[in-house]
Parts: structure tokens; C-alpha cells; sequence
């Protein structure tokens, strides 16, 4: 136990015996202790980029979708994991899109989430008619926001194109997934709104989706 103090009490023999057998437990704890420390120091090297933050979060969240849509698949419901299969789409977009411009796009996108929460506000605060307590609420929401995001607001004027202030597709063609956005991208939202359904079951990438979803089911 060299490196430690003797503390100042007594305790029964019996006790310090039973400890002493614990011995190679605390020190698997005390390893795993110092492991935490290294993990922890390593994640929070200051010369993280800003890319490598949000590709963190992005790869974070996009493994709990790919846990989510196999689950989907496992039930039957590989039709509804198709929605979900968008979100892996524009995450791969979104990254790719980023990496062309590694320190300035990474900040835009991660300033954005405050300002859309303030446009959010606007739009609700825009209705002239409103349950009783909202708009006294989202003006509390607009309130707290507005100095956050004041010097903000100019790097996103068009309030519908979002933190590229390009559309999806137009992101997509930027990084050379123009040809799978057309082919897959509007299966997977078309899916969650509101397009036709007989116009998406009669597509082969919906039908293969069904196959192997009930295939995996049948498992």
C-alpha cells in the first residue's frame, strides 16, 4: 500500500483481513479509475476541431437511429424505418458538406441552433391568435434569445434554408449525392409527409424495404 497514509483509527483485525482479500478488486477499481481519467482528458484535448465536435454528436445520434431502425425491422415496421433512414441521409450530407469548409461550416451549424429556435419563436409569435398562456410564453422564449443571437442573424437570412442556408438538395449536389437524393432521398421523406402512397409502393426501393423487413421477421 506504499504511497498512502495510515489513518488515524483502529479498526478489528478480522476487518483489515477481510479488506486485505479485497485488495485486487480496488485495485481493478483504482484502474479503471485512472482509465476514466485518460478517456477524459483525451475527449477534451483542446485541439479538437470544430468538424471533429459535431461529428461527435452526428455519429452519437446517428448510431441510435441505426439501433432504432433495426428494431423497426425486427418488428415488421421496415416501412417506418424508412423515415429514419432520412435522417441518416442528410447527417452523411450535412458531414460531407462540412468537411469542404472544416472550421467555418462546423461554426455556422452549431450558431444556428439558437437562432432557429429563435425563428421558431417568431413564427409562433406571428399568429394573431393564440391559446391563452402561449404567446406570453414564447415571448418569454424570444426575450431570452434575442441578445444570444443578435450578432448571429446575419450569417442566416433566409430563414427556410437553415445552417447552409442551401437546401438539402442543393447540399447534396455540393458533395456529389445529387443522384442519390433523387433516387432514395424523397422514398425516405415522402414516406413521413405526405406522398401518395401508392405512388412510393409501387417504387422497387419501398418494396425491397417490405421484403426484407418481413424477412428479417420471419427470422
Amino acid at each position: 500500500m506504499g504511497g498512502y497514509v495510515a489513518l488515524p483509527l483502529e479498526i478489528p483485525a478480522e476487518v483489515a483481513a477481510d479488506l486485505r482479500q479485497l485488495e485486487p478488486l480496488f485495485a481493478v477499481a483504482r484502474q479503471v479509475h485512472a482509465l476514466g481519467q485518460r478517456l477524459h482528458t483525451d475527449l477534451d484535448l483542446p485541439e479538437r476541431s470544430a468538424l471533429q465536435a459535431v461529428a461527435y454528436v452526428m455519429f452519437g445520434k446517428a448510431f441510435r437511429t441505426v439501433q432504432s431502425i433495426a428494431a423497426l425491422c425486427l418488428c415488421g415496421f421496415g416501412v417506418d424505418a424508412l423515415s429514419l433512414c432520412g435522417s441518416l441521409f442528410e447527417n452523411l450530407v450535412d458531414l460531407s458538406y462540412m468537411e469542404k469548409a472544416p472550421v467555418l461550416r462546423p461554426r455556422r451549424y452549431t450558431q444556428f441552433e439558437q437562432v432557429e429556435k429563435f425563428y421558431q419563436a417568431e413564427k409562433v409569435l406571428a399568429h394573431k391568435r393564440l391559446r391563452k398562456g402561449l404567446r406570453e410564453r414564447y415571448r418569454g422564449y424570444h426575450n431570452h434569445l434575442k441578445p444570444q443571437v443578435a450578432s448571429l442573424l446575419r450569417y442566416f437570412p433566409k430563414k427556410h434554408l437553415g445552417w447552409a442556408q442551401l437546401s438539402q438538395k442543393q447540399r447534396a449536389k455540393a458533395v456529389g449525392t445529387d443522384v442519390e437524393y433523387e433516387e432514395l432521398c424523397w422514398i425516405f421523406c415522402g414516406y413521413k409527409h405526405t406522398l401518395h402512397r401508392r405512388k412510393i409502393a409501387t417504387d422497387p426501393v419501398y418494396r425491397d424495404v417490405c421484403a426484407d423487413s418481413q424477412a428479417i421477421r420471419g427470422q
